[in-house]
């Protein structure tokens, strides 16, 4: 068990209506919010993963409302478009020389 920068697993679990039951430990923790967005148990502790998941699957509802709110996070803040923008800005200055990076 490692903490994850932020790996795209989250998001593209998010953006395609699965509700996700996960640690908020590493990058994700920036768009994982209990009971809003997503299930959050704590590192290392199966017994709170089995509760996650038991909640899940036991109250109605819970997993569409999940499923629903994180879509709309997803659409709202972690767009492609945002995503390449990001990107190719990492990338400019990444590239730029040492004496034009700021």
């Amino acid at each position: 068990m490692w903490t994850e920068p932020f790996g795209l697993t989250h998001l593209e679990a998010m953006a395609s209506g699965t509700p996700v039951v996960s640690t908020n430990d590493g990058g994700h923790a920036e768009l994982l919010r209990h009971g809003q967005n997503a299930l959050v148990f704590e590192k290392g502790d199966s017994v709170d993963l089995a509760a996650q998941i038991a909640r899940l699957v036991s109250e109605s509802g819970l997993a569409p409302r999940l499923a629903a709110q994180a879509r709309r996070d997803v659409e709202q803040h972690f767009s492609l478009t945002r995503y390449i923008d990001d990107l190719e800005h990492f990338l400019a200055r990444a590239a730029a020389p040492a004496s034009s990076v700021h």
